[in-house]
């Protein structure tokens, strides 16, 4: 049980220093060590993300694609590299606590049934100095199934699994859509599996400045409808719900960007 793998991806997209921070946190800061850490390189990166993995590279199974897949087809990938059963995701730009990882395993020992435990996170801007807020999640697994009907149930980044119910569940979406991590959540629940988040803060995020403007548009909104649909085409979100979550949604994706920072703060992450 003290063996576990990290799942972790980068792309073009992200920078250097960041990088090298969320590694040192996983690597150097925590209070346990990874026994091994999957380093997923989605397609072709810069000179100075090379950099850091050549930096790390003997704590590092490093496995490359060719092309760009996309985050939720890279952790499948990476999936089939991890060599143990529970596995701890990682964003490449965010910070574990030291305490991160003793405590998931913890959980892990004490909940043997558990398939999935993620936690709280706090936010902060991109140097990581300015406090932006957080994201508290209901702790129990009948509260969290009643949460997933309309919004993601864990924080991806503070996540960790059993690969093998995650697998039997049916891994990540072979998509390039929104929500693989809600996705992924409700594959869970469907199978049966207990998801559980610990009320602590065991991640600090970092939020770029264009967080909530990705967010909206008529492109994304979009994307979210496909993702909602194919959910529910895989029968793991109701027709209600379904149609509840597209009603919702639309309004708040056609704001005007300057608008949608206001409303994601005070309305949409109270939703959602």
């Amino acid at each position: 049980m003290d063996d576990f793998s990290i799942l972790m991806s980068v792309y073009n997209g992200d920078k250097a220093e960041p990088f090298a921070d969320a590694l040192k946190s996983v690597l150097v800061g925590s209070s346990i060590k990874p026994t091994q850490t999957v380093l997923v390189v989605d397609g072709p990166i810069s000179a100075e993300l090379n950099k850091v993995i050549d930096v790390f590279e003997s704590d590092l199974t490093v496995v490359r694609i060719k092309d760009n897949v996309g985050l939720s087809n890279a952790l499948n990938i990476g999936l089939d590299h991890c060599n143990f059963d529970l596995i701890f995701r990682m964003d490449s730009d965010d910070i574990s606590t030291p305490d991160r990882f003793e405590l998931q395993l913890e959980f892990f020992k004490k909940f043997t049934n558990a398939a999935m435990c993620s936690s709280w996170v706090a936010h902060y801007d991109e140097t990581m100095l300015q406090y932006l807020g957080d994201r508290k999640l209901p702790e129990l697994p009948s509260e969290v199934h009643r949460y997933s009907f309309t919004r993601t149930p864990i924080n991806h980044p503070a996540t960790a699994f059993r690969k093998s119910f995650v697998m039997k569940a049916g891994g990540y979406p072979d998509t390039r859509l929104p929500f693989e991590d809600w996705w992924l959540s409700l594959r869970v629940i469907k199978y049966g599996g207990e998801i559980y988040n610990l009320p602590k803060y065991l991640v600090n995020v970092r939020a770029s400045a264009d967080f909530h403007a990705r967010r909206s548009g008529i492109k994304y909104l979009i994307s979210e409808y496909n993702a909602i649909y194919l959910m529910h085409k895989e029968k793991i979100i109701s027709t209600k719900w379904a149609l509840a979550n597209l009603l919702i949604r639309t309004p708040f994706r056609l704001l005007p960007k300057s608008a949608l920072n206001i409303v994601y703060k005070n309305i949409i992450r109270k939703i959602f």
